[in-house]
């Protein structure tokens, strides 16, 4: 069981407060450009049973080919948080589907447009699990 996981400072507080139930050690890793990915990763690889945790950025997802090849490099275990991290090679991804909102745009227009109050409507999230495993 992996025992230290690092996250971005954005979720520090509610991590932290689920950390001692969980039994692990959270270590928030903020990250503002190529270099700071790179130091940061190499940093916290060197501590022992780490796995990360990545939260949407617009950094991570443009340097998400870096951020995969290092956590494979380093044998980090990581969960991100879109499945395209998952589909370009990353371990696994959770979060909730990002297209599937727009297909169902339509249905809401038109029951709206029928006269439905969108008070009324449900929108339920929808997370999902992709997992894609290296040998």
């Amino acid at each position: 069981m992996r025992r230290s996981c690092a996250i971005p400072r954005c979720l520090k507080g509610s991590a932290r407060s689920a950390a001692p139930s969980l039994k692990v050690v959270v270590s928030p890793i903020d990250i503002l450009n190529v270099s700071e990915i790179e130091r940061a990763l190499t940093e916290f690889a060197r501590s022992d049973n780490g796995g990360l945790i990545l939260t949407s950025s617009a950094l991570a997802n443009v340097q998400r080919d870096l951020i995969i090849s290092l956590a494979a490099k380093f044998r980090l275990p990581a969960v991100y948080s879109f499945r395209f991290f998952a589909s370009a090679g990353g371990l696994a991804a959770y979060g909730s589907d990002s297209i599937d909102p727009h297909r169902r745009a339509a249905s809401y227009i038109d029951r709206i447009l029928k006269g439905e109050n969108p008070a009324d409507m449900t929108n339920p999230f929808r997370g999902r699990f992709i997992k894609f495993f290296r040998t």
